[in-house]
């Protein structure tokens, strides 16, 4: 395997995982505030905050899992 290809392939898997980083935690911001939505205004804000705060932690999670 020559040096290109394997900087192609980690390349690669780098945009992968920060692709599934950042639509893990934009989906955990929606479904928070959707899920505060029919409480009230207020409870959609505090579920998006912790929406972002759970994609954060459970974004970070699957990283370390899948590149230890």
């Amino acid at each position: 395997m020559s040096l290109i290809t394997m900087k192609k392939e980690i390349l690669a898997r780098g945009f992968v995982m920060g692709t599934e980083f950042a639509f893990l935690v934009l989906f955990f911001i929606f479904l928070g505030y959707f899920g505060g939505s029919k409480i009230s205004e207020t409870a959609a804000m505090i579920g998006m905050v912790l929406g972002a705060f759970a994609g954060l932690i459970l974004g970070v999670f699957q990283l370390v899992r899948q590149v230890g």
